[in-house]
């Protein structure tokens, strides 16, 4: 005689294979799925996109390929500004391998603290879809000592403002909304102390250059409750 639980077993057993069969021939997959419900989550939730964005590479294994998907992430989500520093100036030492693909794809592109000419940017800043500027590792304390000294020689007071000016046009540092910190040291490594004020920081352990991990930082980014006072 049969066992009636057995029979149950075994049609929820061929039931379940032929859907697993179903969906591998439509090309679906469990990961694909999940992937899925998490853009329809990040849809709905509706995701903040930081005007200025900031990464710190803490951890010296900066690589072309990333950066580049760095700044195409940064295209399709809408980011103004992107800001890199390491405090080794691997990235700085990146500039011409990167500068094709900014022209390509209408990104101005920028060294801190050097006036851009006809062949180091890409485009200019007002027909650029992203500026990406690339900090220097003097790009911190020591421009700032230096904007400083000029105030106090000059006719003009030292104020908060003059000093914001003073970088944004010296140095093309300014203030970000999120700043990406990748790497496992507890530390800034001397990124522009001036301009974290009221800065987001999310921490993670390896470059976001996947479109997946990028948005986990902009899902976090969304999540923090951002007060910043009358």
């Amino acid at each position: 005689m049969l066992d009636l639980y057995a029979l149950i077993g075994m049609a929820v057993r061929l039931v379940y294979s032929m859907v697993v069969m179903a969906c591998n021939f439509l090309g679906y997959s469990t990961i694909w799925a999940q992937r899925e419900l998490k853009r329809r989550e990040l849809d709905t939730s509706r995701v903040k996109t930081p005007s200025h964005l900031a990464v710190l590479f803490s951890a010296r294994s900066i690589k072309q390929d990333q950066v580049l998907a760095l700044i195409k992430n940064c295209l399709d989500a809408g980011v103004r500004t992107l800001s890199l520093y390491d405090p080794w100036n691997d990235v700085v030492a990146l500039e011409h391998r990167i500068l094709p693909f900014c022209k390509l794809k209408g990104v101005r592109l920028c060294v801190s603290g050097e006036t851009p000419t006809k062949n180091g940017t890409a485009v200019d800043a007002v027909n650029s879809r992203l500026s990406v500027v690339l900090l220097k590792a003097d790009s911190g304390k020591k421009s700032l000592v230096e904007i400083c000294k000029q105030l106090s020689s000059s006719t003009q007071p030292v104020t908060i403002p003059a000093v914001n000016d003073k970088l944004t046009s010296l140095y093309s540092i300014t203030e970000p909304d999120l700043l990406i910190h990748i790497g496992d040291v507890p530390s800034l490594c001397g990124y522009p102390p001036w301009s974290l004020r009221v800065t987001e920081i999310v921490t993670v352990s390896q470059t976001p250059s996947s479109k997946t991990a990028f948005e986990n930082c902009l899902e976090a980014y969304s999540k923090r409750d951002i007060r910043l006072g009358k």
